[in-house]
Parts: structure tokens; sequence; C-alpha cells
């Protein structure tokens, strides 16, 4: 007769967003409002670092509905809380 234990682990996956460069590219791309560059870049991002998925996912997720104000606005609002 084993004797086992199961222990639940629980991953937290820190979301993180692009660094100054990249967030500055993505908002030339998204004011010039060039689609194609803008998700190969965002492709890059995510080849890059598996963290920044979620913004990747958000990001497309606008661009298919070319929803170029709500990309600004959130380009915008990460530039903020760059270090």
């Amino acid at each position: 007769n084993l004797l086992l234990a199961w222990l639940a682990t629980s991953y937290v996956v820190e979301e993180r967003f692009p660094v100054l460069c990249e967030l500055l590219a993505l908002d030339e791309l998204v004011t010039r409002g060039y689609v194609r560059g803008l998700l190969g870049r965002l492709d890059a991002l995510e080849r890059q670092d598996s963290a920044y998925a979620g913004f990747v996912e958000q990001m497309r997720g606008m661009a298919g509905g070319f929803r170029f104000d709500a990309m600004r606005a959130l380009i915008r609002e990460k530039l903020e809380h760059v270090d």
C-alpha cells in the first residue's frame, strides 16, 4: 500500500508589457494604420517572450476590428507605466 499525497501547485504567469522602444514602434505602426506591420511586430514580440501573450492577444483582437483608437489608448496607457 503506497501512501501518496498529491500536491496542488498553482503557477502564476506574470503578464508583462513590451519595453519602451517596442511600445513606441507599435504606436508608430498604429498611427500609420499599418495592420500587416503591426501584426508582424506582435508575432515577433510573442516569440521573444511568452509573458507578452496577454498584451499581444488583446492588441491582435483590436487590430482585427481596426480599432486603432483603442490600440493607441492601450499603448499610451502602458507607456505611462514603463520604467
